[in-house]
């Protein structure tokens, strides 16, 4: 899922190549090890360097949502849920075409997700669904 990301680099300058190379693994890394908010500042590096990347748009944003709601401040988790669905958007803008992505942009805009035809399911039982 992540390898695609290695694939744009041909085309930077070496001079900072290894800049890139270095924060866009820290982030992957941090990305697997569900440490989101930590992998921000290495995304950001990675989104400078490859705006038309959708995947590093899709994590940049994934990790923003993720580090609203860990932060105490009901401003700052405004914020960063903003800027987390300017780059949700901005991956779709660019192509990316995943379910998640769909539903999350759908929650995030106050949709319910597309394809069950219902809202959203909080559990298993049918029974209550209903209420």
């Amino acid at each position: 899922m992540c390898r695609p990301i290695f694939t744009a680099f041909a085309s930077l300058s070496a001079q900072t190549e290894d800049e890139i190379v270095q924060a866009t693994a820290k982030a992957v890394t941090l990305i697997e090890q569900q440490r989101f908010a930590e992998a921000i500042p290495h995304l950001e590096i990675a989104v400078k360097a490859m705006p038309d990347n959708p995947q590093i748009r899709f994590f940049y944003g994934w990790s923003l949502l993720a580090k609203s709601k860990q932060v105490n401040s009901t401003e700052e988790a405004k914020q960063l849920s903003a800027k987390a669905l300017e780059q949700l958007k901005e991956a779709k803008k660019l192509g990316m075409n995943e379910p998640e992505l769909d539903a999350l942009l759908a929650i995030m805009s106050g949709q319910a997700p597309t394809g069950s035809g219902e809202g959203p399911a909080y559990s298993q039982n049918a029974e209550a669904e209903k209420q």
